[in-house]
Order: C-alpha cells, then sequence, then structure tokens
C-alpha cells in the first residue's frame, strides 16, 4: 500500500495530520517505499503535527529494517517530538530490542528527559522490558540511573511502582540507589518484596 502511496504522491506532500509519504512508509516499515522516497529527495527530518520524524515513527512501530535505512541515511538520531521524546525514548518504552540496540550505536542520547521527566531508561522500567533496560544500563551514563521524573521518580521507583521485578534486579545489578526517595518521601526499596530484597541488599 505504502509503494502506491509513493508513487501517486509528491515525495513531500502533506496529510492531514502533518506525516509525509516518508512517514508513512516508516510506521509500515517498507523499506523499499523508504528508499525510493529519500531517492525522490524527500525529506528525511519531515515533521508531523506532533513533531514526530519518519525515524521516530519507525522506532516507535518496532521497524527496525526502516529504523536501520533512516539511520544510515543520516537521520537525526535524537531528534525530539512536541511532548520532548526521541525515537528511542519511544522504541524503549515499546520493548523493541533491536530497534533500541541499532538507536544506540547510532549514537542516540539515553538521558535524554522528556517534558515529564522521563527517560527511555524510566520508560522501558514501567513496561518491564529488562532486556531493552539492560541494554541501556550498559549505554547510559551512570548519572542517567538517578535520572528524576516530575514525581522524583528515578527508573528504579518506577520498577519497584509497577511490579517490575526483572527491572529492579537490572538496576540494582547496574548501581542504581534502591534507598532513594521519591517527592513524596517514598523510598523504593521499601516496596520491594523481600525474596527480592534479599537479593539486591
Amino acid at each position: 500500500a505504502a509503494m502506491a502511496l509513493v508513487e501517486a504522491t509528491p515525495a513531500d506532500a502533506v496529510g492531514a495530520d502533518g506525516r509525509t509519504p516518508l512517514h508513512h512508509a516508516a510506521i509500515t516499515g517498507d523499506v523499499e517505499a523508504i528508499a525510493q522516497l529519500l531517492a525522490q529527495g524527500a525529506n528525511i527530518e519531515a515533521v508531523d503535527d506532533a513533531k514526530w520524524t519518519p525515524l521516530i515513527c519507525a522506532a516507535s512501530a518496532g521497524r527496525a529494517g526502516a529504523v536501520a535505512l533512516l539511520l544510515h541515511s543520516k537521520a537525526a538520531v535524537n531528534a525530539r517530538t512536541a511532548t520532548g521524546t526521541t525515537a528511542l525514548t519511544h522504541a524503549a518504552g515499546k520493548g523493541h530490542l533491536d530497534v533500541v540496540n541499532a538507536l544506540l550505536a547510532a549514537g542516540a542520547d539515553p538521558a535524554v528527559q522528556d517534558h515529564s521527566g522521563s527517560s527511555a531508561l524510566h520508560r522501558s522500567a514501567g513496561v518491564g522490558a529488562a532486556e531493552v533496560l539492560r541494554a541501556l544500563c550498559v549505554a547510559a551514563p551512570r548519572s542517567a540511573l538517578e535520572l528524576v521524573d516530575k514525581l522524583g521518580c528515578t527508573p528504579f521507583h518506577v520498577s519497584v511502582e509497577e511490579r517490575r521485578e526483572e527491572c529492579v534486579m537490572v538496576l540494582a545489578e547496574a548501581g542504581a540507589n534502591i534507598r532513594c526517595k521519591n517527592s513524596a518521601g517514598e523510598v523504593a526499596l521499601e516496596s520491594v518484596p523481600a525474596r527480592i530484597r534479599e537479593q539486591i541488599e
């Protein structure tokens, strides 16, 4: 369907939501259409009404092939949406490990925080994407483990609140402060089940 769209519309035609054919090809993961659109001069950094680039769309949809091609074509890896999120934030929050690894290899910054203070580490911890979180912990500076969102919560707090036990372990092993307090004065460690607590204290 995306290929038909390519042939029927100019490379940078904009739809009702501000999306170009390149956005749509990125969302569906149509690598052939992406290559053709780029060859026709499509703007790789075009943004839709929410300031999403084609790379952010592809990353959020878990389209590894599309992400690889867009990165190879020099898409800005740390471009930010209207809410301050990046391709990495979205891929991490959806648990797309292959996409996260590709973005990190291309220089994506795991310490970027969106307007709510959430980073890729917060997002992956919240959804229980432990392997993604592990990859982020390896790539991120140690300080990124202690970034706080608007509620004063670190990724460790989020993993505890959402009962993501494997993520609790990953963050503890990576050296996160397990005794940190959020804005409400809650100590994350106090909410960790005893059997997990024994392993991380």
